[in-house]
């Protein structure tokens, strides 16, 4: 499954906006600040249409994965290169292991599989639209 134009630059807005919705927050300061509440609240809303988007162009194992990394490290990047955070011990061993489970998804499928079959499954997957591999049919139950 090659990974598309799409696919990275929703994982890119996720991520920064991701970054700047807790920034603001935390300069909202407990909704004491009401721009930067509402700022942090617009931002969230943004965050999650791009997620969606996002984790509409993969896996949700490989997608969170690569969510998570982007996260961390521009969280850790804010906290050096904007607050002068110093990059401790811990924060380097987080990046290592989010690092090493990012790229441990590569290339991995179901058990038993093999790429062309998850492939196939995935594309039967994407005739759904995304809101519709989420409902339950009612009536069912």
């Amino acid at each position: 499954q090659k990974m598309n134009l799409v696919f990275w630059l929703a994982l890119a807005v996720t991520v920064m906006v991701e970054v700047a919705s807790g920034i603001m927050m935390k300069k909202a300061d407990g909704f004491r600040n009401i721009v930067a509440s509402v700022a942090g609240l617009c931002l969230v809303q943004a965050m999650t249409i791009s997620g969606i988007v996002f984790l509409d162009q993969t896996n949700l194992s490989i997608g969170w994965a690569l969510y998570t990394l982007g996260e961390y490290l521009g969280v850790v990047a804010w906290g050096v290169f904007a607050l002068g955070d110093s990059l401790t011990i811990t924060s380097k061993c987080g990046i290592v292991i989010i690092l090493l489970s990012v790229f441990g998804f590569e290339g991995s499928t179901d058990e038993g599989e093999t790429d062309e079959q998850t492939a196939k499954r995935s594309s039967e997957d994407k005739k759904e639209g995304p809101i519709d591999r989420f409902c339950v049919d009612s009536s069912t139950s």
